[in-house]
């Protein structure tokens, strides 16, 4: 029978990339790294990379800086304590070993830690102090559950603070060859923090709601095995320590959903870890992708336990909360210890901080003005990024992997409030384009009417090369505030054309229009220019005033930006219109055919085909395959054989594969310029002897008289599935959308640039939903 859980009610850390726990996790969520290069040299005459805090002075020893970093992550942690009414607490301290840092070290560091929390009072039990590197905190979690789960103390700190950085440790260090380097590649970063969390054997909240960390089960082993040694081990002590772990009961029986490692990413702990896991898979996650603290801090040494446990602690969302994590350590002398916890709320933070916090010391407003402009920077640079993969779609995956990124790195603005608000408005004033960038998506999100005036004004003047990545910025932080969709909308009513089409494009990819501002702007444009084209689009998408549209249409000539308009709003009448001119031989309805695929009715694809003997257009072929009907297969197989003209029979390839879904592939190398290498891309195979063998083999199972979509049976649920295709072009996807549209009368408010996250969350409900009529 497992023991009962231990609460989790509190945890603060301070690290280089973050002086408070909220700070490290999205720091490190967005993938901030702060290696810097050091006054020591290596071996290899390069200069020494270690994780350093900034604030704290290069020549600070390694005493000095373990008890600024332990200060400050402790006089936090200790401040709620205090609230609570509690006057003295236990603590279980996890430090360097002995060798490294003497017992005098430790005094003073105490010395520090005590005057930190005072008026609370810290008492060291017997065994309070822990030397033992990366395991330390372990073995602290472990006497700590036995005493609280015992009764004998009601409630304890546990923690560690180390630091690797100091001038000293890092000349050892690098003199014993452990450090990352030209030198030796399997080396490791040095690093510095401190971590506390404050545990009780009953939650101290019982909000609605509220979920509290739990920590669930531990093990620990004090004795050194063959870890030190230079080959790497087969981590027995390690193996035994998540065999405890994975015999204890666990609350649900299920295996945990993430692995947090302690350990440097140098090839022997990676064997190690390996070798543990191979042991004890049931216990670990699947797929098994471990995590460690020192991708984004370094070799934290002794504070690593104390860090990891208040990551895995904390919840980043709503659904984390509940999320189960193994946490693991192992010093370098062999120790070893892990635990599995789950994610909650900790304690909320409404407190001054304390006077001995860093966050007091007068390079902190400066520390974090720099975090805001790296990440104002880097949205900028991602936004880039996904406006070119937007405008020459590589497929949904990649834009998808961007757009996660982007909304990292607006998280850690948002932990810095107004003095990421600060930032933002002083780089809307730059000259650095990707800072501008940045700031117009974190500006728009967070809008107010003086930043979106500002904005505007702003965008106005913005070059042609750079409106692509700002219009999706705005559109990315704006799509749902009410103050930033009022701004764009108010763009229609500008002198300046172009700068009416910015806002009306702006609203577009929001799928939002100001109908009544749109017809206005309309009387302005050309009929028949783009601009008008788009426009008229634009109102027939996401416009409320059908009728009033629909008598506009009714005075323009038949053209295909008005027949598309026509088939938005629902009124089918033009294709009539279009048969009775594709009967009567007219070459305008001929270019106009592919509209007649809207409906995928089988008449429409005989008209065309009676046709063949005159020879049908790129546009006719095109009309076939999105109606997709089996019969028409055997004239486009006939059409691909004969035709000499490469164009045309990338076209007729597209209708078969539309028709097929046969996924023959080739690829070609495209050579753009002389002077760089040719491109390989991969496009849908024109082969027609391919086409034909395909066909042979796989025609029986397709009904001649019934129209398919991509090889299933026409309908929503196949038009669903091609929209969620990744590499579909955002041409193609508009039309599938038209086509749900006007087939099954399904309106999903989607623009082809829309974020790609948010277009899956609409677009996997409706998939299952046109999957339940299928099965139904």
């Amino acid at each position: 029978m497992s023991a009962p859980p231990i609460f989790v009610l509190a945890a603060e850390v301070c690290t280089c990339v973050g002086l408070d726990l909220d700070a490290t996790a999205v720091e490190l969520n967005a993938g901030t790294c702060l290696f810097e290069d050091t006054p020591v040299f290596g071996a290899d005459y390069q200069a020494v990379r270690a994780a350093r805090l900034p604030i704290l002075t290069s020549g600070a020893g390694r005493g000095r800086r373990m008890a600024l970093l332990g200060r400050t992550a402790l006089g936090e942690l200790c401040e709620p304590i205090r609230r609570s009414g509690h006057r003295q607490i236990p603590l279980f301290l996890g430090l360097p070993p002995l060798g490294e840092f003497p017992s005098s070290a430790v005094e003073r560091l105490l010395a520090e830690l005590r005057a930190a929390a005072a008026p609370l009072d810290l008492v060291l039990p017997p065994r309070g102090v822990y030397p033992h590197g990366r395991a330390a905190v372990f073995l602290a979690l472990r006497d700590a559950a036995q005493q609280l789960r015992h009764g004998n103390i009601q409630m304890a700190i546990v923690g560690g603070v180390d630091s690797l950085c100091d001038t000293t440790s890092l000349v050892q260090a690098s003199a014993n060859r452990q450090l990352l380097g030209g030198d030796n590649i399997d080396g490791r970063i040095a690093g510095e923090a401190a971590g506390f969390v404050w545990l009780s054997p009953e939650s101290s909240m019982h909000e609605r709601g509220h979920v509290s960390p739990r920590l669930w089960t531990l093990a620990a082993r004090d004795v050194p095995s063959d870890g030190a040694r230079a080959d790497p081990s087969h981590a027995d002590d390690l193996s035994e320590v998540l065999r405890e772990l994975r015999l204890q009961e666990a609350p649900d029986g299920a295996r945990v959903d993430g692995l947090l490692s302690c350990q440097p990413n140098q090839t022997r702990w990676a064997t190690q870890l390996a070798w543990a896991y191979l042991r004890n898979a049931t216990l670990c996650p699947e797929p098994f992708e471990p995590e460690s603290v020192s991708m984004g801090l370094g070799d934290t040494g002794a504070a690593a336990g104390a860090i990891a446990v208040a990551l895995a602690s904390r919840s980043m969302s709503a659904e984390a909360r509940g999320r189960r994590s193994l946490v693991l350590g192992v010093s370098d002398t062999g120790e070893s210890g892990a635990c599995v916890l789950s994610a909650g709320d900790l304690a909320p933070k409404n407190y001054e901080r304390p006077e001995t916090s860093l966050h007091r010391h007068h390079h902190a407003p400066d520390f974090h003005r720099e975090r805001c402009d790296e990440h104002l920077e880097e949205i900028g640079i991602l936004l880039g990024l996904r406006s070119d993969l937007l405008r020459e779609p590589v497929g949904w995956h990649e834009v998808e992997s961007l757009e996660q990124r982007i909304e990292a790195h607006r998280q850690a603005l948002s932990h810095y409030g107004d003095l990421a608000h600060v930032a933002t408005r002083a780089a809307l004033t730059g000259s650095d384009a990707e800072l501008a960038a940045g700031a117009t998506l974190l500006a728009s999100r967070a809008a107010t009417t003086e930043d979106c005036e500002e904005l505007i004004a702003i965008f106005s003047s913005v070059g042609a090369d750079e409106r692509p990545r700002w219009c999706d910025g705005l559109v990315w932080g704006g799509r749902w505030s009410g103050v930033a969709l009022q701004s764009f909308a108010s763009m229609l009513d500008h002198p300046d054309d172009a700068v009416a089409m910015l806002g009306i494009r702006a609203l577009d990819e929001c799928c939002q229009c100001d109908t009544a501002r749109t017809l206005h702007l309309l009387d302005r444009l050309a009929a028949g220019s783009a601009e008008h084209d788009f426009a008229l689009l634009h109102a027939a998408r996401w416009g409320d005033r059908t009728d009033t549209l629909l008598a506009r249409l009714a005075s323009l000539t038949m053209r295909g930006p008005v027949v598309e308009a026509s088939l938005w709003l629902g009124h089918l009448a033009p294709l009539q219109t279009l048969r009775r001119c594709l009967q009567g031989r007219h070459d305008f309805a001929r270019e106009l055919a592919p509209y007649l695929g809207v409906l995928g009715d089988a008449q429409d694809a005989t008209l065309i085909s009676s046709r063949a003997s005159e020879g049908l257009c790129a546009q006719e072929f095109e009309a076939l395959g999105r109606i997709g009907l089996a019969g028409s297969v055997p004239l486009l197989l006939s059409a691909l054989s004969e035709t000499n003209d490469a164009e045309l029979a990338v076209v007729i390839a597209a209708a078969l594969e539309q028709t097929c879904g046969a996924g023959l592939r080739e690829q070609i190398s495209n050579s753009l310029d002389p002077e760089e290498p040719p491109e390989v891309i991969e496009r849908v195979s024109i082969d027609p002897q391919r086409w034909a063998a395909w066909w042979r083999a796989h025609g029986s199972g397709f009904d001649p008289g019934r129209a398919y979509r991509r090889g299933r049976l026409a309908g929503p649920l196949a038009l669903i599935e091609e929209i969620l295709d990744p590499d579909l072009p955002s041409t193609w996807r508009r039309r599938a959308l038209l086509d749900l549209r006007v087939r099954a009368r399904w309106s999903l408010r989607l623009g082809t640039c829309w974020p790609i996250v948010e277009q899956l969350q609409v677009l996997h409900p409706a998939h299952a939903h046109a999957q339940s009529q299928v099965t139904a």
